[in-house]
């Protein structure tokens, strides 16, 4: 699963950024300029590091999946941007977001608000490529989540 920490966070930062920008591009710019979650990460950083290291995990994680309906020019453009400035490549980085399903499945058990987003998401996306055992199973366990959370 995708680890910011301290150390990492200004390059996933940057990823971010690029990313963002390829899509934001493509929106008018009232929308671009009232919707940025660039705005909203710089702002976050000087109130709680913590708050903005888990608030980017988050928003890679919906980037990445967002890249998942992009046109295939858009992700080769994204990529070859992160390439040339020595970051890391979005195959690199989906295969970290990625890599949570076969291991909570195993593990049965969703640690925090974090993977429970993403897995949402996971499940949520009729086009991902989960199989309908693995659905049921990432359904049972975010139905546990959601029931402890209550608690």
């Amino acid at each position: 699963m995708l680890k910011i920490t301290d150390q990492n966070f200004e390059v996933y930062e940057q990823v971010f950024y690029i990313c963002w920008s390829h899509y934001a591009s493509k929106l008018p710019a009232e929308i671009r300029d009232s919707v940025s979650p660039t705005k909203a990460m710089e702002q976050l950083k000087y109130k709680s590091k913590a708050n903005a290291r888990s608030g980017l995990k988050m928003g890679l994680s919906d980037m990445i999946i967002m890249l998942s309906y992009a046109p295939e020019e858009v992700k080769t453009n994204i990529n070859e941007e992160l390439v040339s400035k020595g970051l890391p490549s979005i195959n690199k980085i989906i295969s970290e977001i990625r890599d949570i399903v076969p291991k909570l499945i195993k593990r049965g058990k969703i640690k925090n608000l974090d993977e429970y987003y993403i897995i949402k998401e996971f499940i949520d996306d009729v086009d991902s490529n989960i199989s309908k055992e693995e659905r049921v199973k990432l359904n049972d366990v975010v139905f546990d989540f959601e029931n402890r959370k209550r608690s």
